[in-house]
């Protein structure tokens, strides 16, 4: 029974720094992908917390 409350914390501890990991990889592909598309550096166009650029509003003109 002890050595559940070793192993718990460590296996929940690599899920979660993998989950981070895995996180910062998609957002960087996907600002890499729109950025090859626009054919410019868009780093103070982007939402940070979904890597596009696009916004979700429709603009009339």
């Amino acid at each position: 029974m002890d050595q559940f409350f070793v192993w718990v914390p460590i296996v929940g501890g690599i899920v979660a720094l993998s989950a981070g990991i895995w996180y910062y990889a998609a957002i960087g592909k996907a600002v890499h992908e729109e950025e090859q598309a626009a054919g410019k550096d868009l780093s103070y166009e982007m939402n940070p917390f979904t890597g596009s650029a696009k916004s979700k509003t429709v603009k009339k003109k």
